[in-house]
């Protein structure tokens, strides 16, 4: 029986600070952290996965109860190596993927259970009722996988897998990361990375602690799924939450073609607060987390990731923690130079059918640590954000009334028949308005992200104003950019006279109403 101990072997991929990327055990990623940019897998779930491994170890080692003891790590600039030496000396054989007992995030061959092509742990490959996505791997002929990539695969497979299909003991239900997209706050290194998303850890936080709280390779033995559901008994258990059943089958070279995959553990409801998650708090108790729109890019709704929690809205816990770092930086008791930027990355199921992924995201923004502190900041983010809203609108609506005039121009035409509204439909997504202007916004709205907390000024009053001097220009901005994207969008309608005269009643009316309802911010922040 081959072995590959997850501690000593080469697969977590990195990459040095000169670019050059290898691959490395979880000893060595971790004692070396402060050498490494940071771990970054192609796929982008596990890459999140991955990440969260190592704060599971991280907090069962080091874990801060509060900001002194972060202080502390903070400033030894790299992870305790006696301490990591001694815990994967004591836990060696738990991380063996190929353990004939207790194999690492695993359970022993069970009797009842199918067996599948191991492209079942990539949720991108094409395997039972997967759709074919980005490649083309098949029940019949599977491609082996080396244990490093199942390792990796594997722990997404936890995170990740979708609530749907028959199984043993119960029918499969979701990971603990499926629903709502999770951020991932990086730093300049990977120490930086960890040491910053290691939020405060006690009886109470992240998660209240409802037993011996301990990481899934510590547990005597697998626990039995509950069809009620199980609360985790902490926030190590809920980081290492075995939501499936698995069981990889090494070839004698250590390859693995084939495996077993049952339902595993099931969170009871309600679901803990992952506390990299935003949520959305309902007024009759509960929450439901922000997910991935698969028609908005996450920048869009970036204001929800910042703005202060109120009745409707929970920013995610690791936000807080750094909110609180940033004010003891401020008081000078945390010497941090701290540039910090974050992914967010979450999957998008399909409309109706929330067992079907449409994709997964990530997306890379930066993030200055005044939003999390200033709350007139906040605001005057969504602000520049309802512009960006606004000008989309108005240019929707003209694509609309360009498509009505073109199939149906006679004087009455807004009242057309129902059976030419999908022609309509047709002839603006032709036009394709959003494409040409959304994607154009993103590089602007990221600059501006950045250079608004240093637009402020502070009156006698002590009231902080921003954006005197960037709000204006960003309205220019969503202004030229909206007027392109008509133009682009009158170009795909050719030089037929019946386009050309929708044009020209469109167009006017288009450019009048953009501009009137532009110009008051324009106005209103240089009277400011």
């Amino acid at each position: 029986m081959p072995t590959f101990n997850l501690i000593h072997e080469r697969w977590i991929p990195f990459l040095n600070d000169d670019g050059t990327s290898g691959q490395a055990g979880l000893k060595e990623v971790l004692c070396r952290a402060h050498q490494l940019r940071g771990i970054f897998d192609a796929s982008p779930l596990v890459n999140v996965a991955l990440h969260r491994l190592l704060l599971a170890l991280l907090h069962r080692n080091f874990g801060p109860k509060g900001l002194s003891e972060w202080k502390a790590l903070w400033e030894g600039r790299r992870w305790n190596e006696a301490a990591l030496t001694q815990y994967f000396d004591t836990w060696h054989d738990r991380f063996d993927l190929f353990h004939n007992e207790r194999p690492f995030f695993q359970v022993k061959k069970m009797p009842d259970a199918r067996i599948h092509p191991v492209a079942r742990l990539q949720m991108e490959a094409s395997v039972g009722n997967n759709a074919t996505l980005f490649d083309h791997h098949f029940d019949n002929r599977p491609d082996p996988l080396d244990p490093g990539t199942a390792a990796r695969y594997l722990l997404a497979c936890q995170s990740f897998s979708i609530g749907f299909g028959k199984s043993t003991p119960f029918n499969f239900s979701d990971s603990t990361l499926t629903r709502g997209f999770t951020v991932l706050v990086v730093g300049r290194n990977l120490f930086e990375t960890l040491a910053l998303n290691l939020i405060r850890y006690n009886n109470e936080s992240p998660l209240p602690h409802m037993g011996k709280d301990l990481p899934a390779w510590e547990h005597e033995g697998p626990p039995r799924p509950c069809k009620e559901g199980s609360a985790p008994a902490g926030y190590l258990d809920y980081l290492t939450w075995q939501s499936r059943r698995v069981h990889l089958f090494p070839e004698p070279d250590g390859t693995i073609r084939r495996l077993q995959i049952q339902q595993g553990l099931k969170l009871s409801r309600p679901q803990p607060l992952d506390p990299f998650k935003c949520y959305q708090m309902r007024s009759l108790g509960g929450s439901t987390p922000l997910a991935i729109n698969p028609e908005k890019a996450l920048w869009r709704d970036s204001h929800a990731l910042f703005q202060f929690q109120d009745d409707s809205n929970k920013r995610p816990e690791v936000f807080e923690w750094l909110a609180a770092l940033e004010q003891g930086r401020r008081a000078n008791e945390i010497e941090a130079s701290i540039k910090i930027h974050f992914f967010v990355t979450g999957l998008a199921t399909k409309t109706g059918k929330s067992a079907s992924v449409a994709l997964w995201r990530q997306e890379h923004l930066p993030l200055p640590l005044a939003y999390l502190q200033e709350p007139e900041l906040s605001s005057k983010l969504r602000e520049c954000l309802s512009v960006a809203d606004k000008a989309g609108e108005l240019l929707h609506q003209a694509a609309r009334l360009l498509s009505r005039r073109c199939i149906a121009p006679t004087a009455g035409s807004e009242a057309c028949p129902e059976d030419r509204e999908k022609d309509f439909d047709f002839l603006v997504a032709r036009l394709a308005v959003g494409r040409a202007f959304w994607p154009r916004l993103e590089f602007p709205f990221k600059r501006l992200l950045v250079e608004l907390p240093d637009d402020v000024e502070n009156n006698e009053r002590g009231v902080l104003t921003y954006g005197k001097r960037v709000f204006p220009d960003w309205v220019g901005t969503v202004r030229r950019t909206a007027l392109l994207a008509f133009t682009e969008a009158v170009s795909r309608l050719g030089l037929n006279t019946r386009a050309l005269v929708a044009v020209g009643a469109v167009e006017p009316f288009f450019r009048v109403r953009l501009f009137g309802e532009l110009q008051p911010y324009r106005q209103e922040a240089r009277n400011a």
